[in-house]
């Protein structure tokens, strides 16, 4: 009799395991993106990549007085660990900032090497590279620039002024 239960019970395991297997094999790749990859406040950004004092030393010589702050936002990706964002970044939220361009109008995520981030915002765009940063006008991408023409400035002007 006890065999019998046993059989009966390892049977039952068997078969529970066979449809975990089953299921697991059937659903879709679920990617955890490890949470330090996020949307960071310009404050963070500059912070966590100690990049203040680039930030406060690059010059910026305005070719405009302003871009349009309220119809203009700005999406940069880039990587806290990569040593020519932590420049590029910088002299963007510089240009940004002499611009009149308000942190409500920026957003800017830290992204892993495969350009995800935690929040999936990622997906709304095709990201390459890092720095990219990609320009909306009253909702509508008009620009992305993965590394200046120019200039990051100039580039930046050509798409907000056209």
């Amino acid at each position: 009799m006890l065999k019998n239960v046993l059989n009966i019970n390892v049977s039952a395991l068997f078969i529970l395991l066979s449809l975990l297997l089953i299921y697991n094999s059937c659903s879709p790749n679920i990617r955890i993106i490890d949470n330090k990859y996020r949307k960071m406040s310009i404050t963070s950004w500059l912070e966590t990549t100690n990049s203040i004092s680039a930030y406060e030393e690059y010059e910026v010589e305005l070719t405009f007085e302003s871009i349009g702050t309220d119809e203009f936002n700005f999406t940069i990706f880039a990587n806290t660990e990569c040593s020519h964002c932590i420049q590029e970044v910088a002299k963007i939220l510089k240009i940004l900032d002499k611009y009149g361009i308000t942190e409500s109008n920026i957003e800017l995520f830290n992204v892993n090497d495969d350009f995800e981030e935690s929040g999936g915002n990622h997906k709304r765009f095709s990201i390459y590279s890092v720095p990219t940063l990609f320009i909306e006008k009253n909702g509508k991408l008009i620009g992305k620039i993965e590394g200046p023409i120019f200039s990051w400035e100039k580039d930046i002007i050509k798409y907000c002024k056209e």
